[in-house]
């Protein structure tokens, strides 16, 4: 295959780790800031964000393994 699409492999790959520390910082604001303060609005966005980072992870994954397949 070309250089460009292993390019957008490891670019994948990379965008994919980066991605994947984004729920764990989400769930961790969630348990220090937004449940001992009660602030049911703030629990309710960083619920949002988490669920639409988790939704974007699982696209990326999709996404590395369809070009690796395609690679392969």
């Amino acid at each position: 295959m070309t250089g460009r699409s292993q390019v957008l492999a490891i670019t994948l790959a990379v965008l994919t780790t980066l991605a994947a520390l984004a729920p764990i910082e989400l769930q961790r604001r969630m348990i220090d800031d937004a449940l001992p303060a009660g602030d049911v609005p703030l629990l309710m966005l960083l619920g949002g964000i988490y669920l639409f980072s988790i939704l974007a992870l699982q696209a990326l994954k999709f996404a590395l393994g369809m070009v690796a397949g395609w690679l392969s």
